[in-house]
């Protein structure tokens, strides 16, 4: 579910009642100094793989390997093409240590990507390349959120990544207090949640591809 409504106002509302702020004329933060940490909280999420999820719509090169992924790109979900008869493919992922950059056939001489992988977080490879343009790849994957620079932005964070980002400024303000174990304590509530969110949204997807077989 995304809340494409919810501006940065919303969501330090949401965090001034989380740590008990609700007078915000007497200000223990400055709507500055929560509007940091709610991107540091990004950040920190983005550093243990959480984002959002997007599609990015990538043009096949005729002979091309490699393409280069979005700035935004922490982790893939899938990569599907159209297959000959328009029916969805699903490709292969395969770790880049055994990744071979090959020819591997296919119908009427057109070589099939089969497999791909990611170099380095920047770099999509597909094998065999195409020998023909125009196909377009279907990247789903998961994007760290952009930065929210205005109280008036509109945030693109899903619900669950909301209240991840609340609990990491409870944590924050903990931590100003002194509140050392508290801290702790919410911080490593936090890092379990991350962990449950990662396996029930941010997990890596591969299928088997549905390839025709190769005409003899």
């Amino acid at each position: 579910m995304i809340c494409q409504a919810l501006t940065l106002s919303q969501l330090v509302d949401r965090e001034r009642l989380r740590i008990a702020e609700t007078d915000s004329t007497i200000s223990y933060f400055s709507n500055t100094e929560l509007r940091s940490y709610t991107n540091d909280a990004v950040q920190f999420l983005s550093g243990f793989g959480v984002g959002v999820v997007k599609t990015e719509k990538i043009t096949g090169v005729g002979g091309q390997y490699d393409y280069n992924l979005p700035s935004d790109y922490i982790n893939f979900l899938s990569l599907i093409i159209p297959d000959y008869n328009d029916t969805i493919a699903t490709l292969v992922y395969v770790e880049p240590l055994i990744f071979g950059k090959s020819f591997t056939g296919g119908k009427g001489g057109q070589p099939i990507p089969k497999e791909f992988t990611v170099y380095g977080d920047s770099i999509l490879s597909v094998s065999p390349p195409y020998n023909y343009g125009g196909d377009t790849l279907y990247l789903k994957y998961i994007a760290a959120p952009r930065t929210l620079d205005t109280m008036s932005e509109s945030c693109d964070l899903n619900y669950v990544y909301q209240l991840l980002v609340v609990d990491y400024v409870w944590a924050m303000a903990k931590a100003k207090d002194g509140e050392i174990e508290a801290y702790n304590s919410i911080m490593e509530g936090l890092i379990a949640r991350i962990d449950l969110y990662r396996k029930t949204v941010n997990m890596r997807s591969s299928q088997p591809a549905r390839i025709p077989e190769v005409e003899q």
